[in-house]
């Protein structure tokens, strides 16, 4: 049985330019800046009923997918310009919203909840779009502040390749990588690696992106040869940990660094392979 929402996240739709459509890697929306509140989702589609000799002879009913109203503490940049397709400036901040925009962009939405059990429930929505945009209030405040949040509704709909409306794993930490039914084995999620000579003699920086995201840290290994584990390996005890800041030290020459992003449980779920480039 569902107790509470444990945490939202979402996944943009990426295209090709055939047209195909993949997932980029799954957002979890911030506790304290984005964190979600409350949702449901109410199924749409319509019954239908066949009778013949007084009686029903057949009968079902249309899947149209969900209406899902979402509350979220805020609206944030990240979720203004992926879920309503407004003009975000990285920088300072500012937002604007364009009357012709067109559709707005498609996404996947991540719902996790805790479970009565401690199993946790994950669900996946593929094929979402903002319906109705978010109201926008304000209230005085009086001795105490009543707190304002923001409520999407969002319509899920089948996606089209396979017509899956909605797929449900067990657990309640949120992936890195998408989990699909039709993609039962998803590869690890890729980290760019980039390296420059240090400040000091057989040292070297690191630069990775994308940041890690919630819940995660790094792990790194440094040899002529090395390859990256499959998603959710638990990494072994011959990784050494990193805080993502400090320069790396490197003996000998042409080695090779892979840097793995990891869980709170030691699983891998990105990683990367680059050139070591320490200070001569």
């Amino acid at each position: 049985m569902k107790k509470s929402l444990a945490k939202v996240g979402y996944f943009q739709h990426l295209t090709d330019g055939a047209g195909n459509v993949t997932y980029g890697p799954i957002r979890q929306l911030e506790s304290k800046l984005s964190g979600g509140r409350e949702y449901s989702a109410e199924p749409q589609g319509d019954p239908v009923t066949v009778y013949a000799d007084s009686q029903i002879v057949y009968s079902e009913e249309t899947n149209n997918g969900y209406t899902i109203t979402l509350t979220l503490i805020d609206l944030i940049d990240d979720v203004a310009k992926n879920w309503l397709g407004n003009t975000v400036d990285d920088a300072t901040g500012a937002m604007a919203e364009y009357a012709d925009i067109g559709e707005r962009p498609h996404f996947g939405l991540v719902l996790a909840d805790y479970t009565t059990d401690g199993a946790g429930k994950i669900t996946y929505f593929y094929n979402c779009y903002v319906s109705k945009r978010p109201t926008k209030a304000g209230k005085t405040s009086e001795d105490t502040f009543e707190p304002q949040y923001t409520e999407f509704e969002i319509t899920a709909k089948p996606r089209e390749s396979d017509h899956l409306v909605c797929y449900e794993t067990r657990g309640y930490e949120i992936p890195s990588v998408v989990v699909d039914p039709g993609n039962p084995t998803p590869e690890i999620g890729e980290l760019t690696v980039t390296t420059e000579a240090g400040t000091a003699t057989g040292k070297m920086k690191v630069y990775v992106t994308p940041g890690l995201g919630v819940n995660t840290s790094y792990r790194y290994k440094i040899a002529a040869s090395v390859s990256a584990p499959a998603l959710d390996e638990v990494i072994s005890a011959d990784y050494i940990m990193w805080d993502g800041i400090s320069e790396i030290a490197v003996s000998g020459s042409g080695s090779k660094i892979l840097l793995v992003e990891v869980d709170r449980q030691n699983k891998a779920k990105k990683a990367g392979i680059t050139a070591c480039n320490p200070k001569a």
